[in-house]
């Protein structure tokens, strides 16, 4: 799940909170134009990724992250 930290009506930590409870396993990606996000966030996501890196960089983020889950590390 990719997700925006800054939402209207229900930020994206409160949605990793939530879908943390009911899927811990699917893996969390947090973007976010703040750089410094607080650390009850970070520590609920899987990665955290500043708007505005390059396409490339995130789709990378995502595969090693589904590699991870599947137990094949890189």
């Amino acid at each position: 799940m990719i997700l925006d930290y800054s939402m209207p009506e229900m930020d994206g930590q409160a949605v990793a909170e939530r879908m943390k409870r009911l899927k811990a396993a699917v893996p969390i990606v947090m973007l976010s134009a703040y750089v410094n996000l607080p650390r009850e966030t970070s520590a609920l996501v899987d990665r955290c990724l500043t708007k505005g890196e390059p396409t490339p960089v995130l789709l990378e983020l995502i595969a090693n992250l589904l590699r991870e889950r599947n137990g094949k590390r890189l």
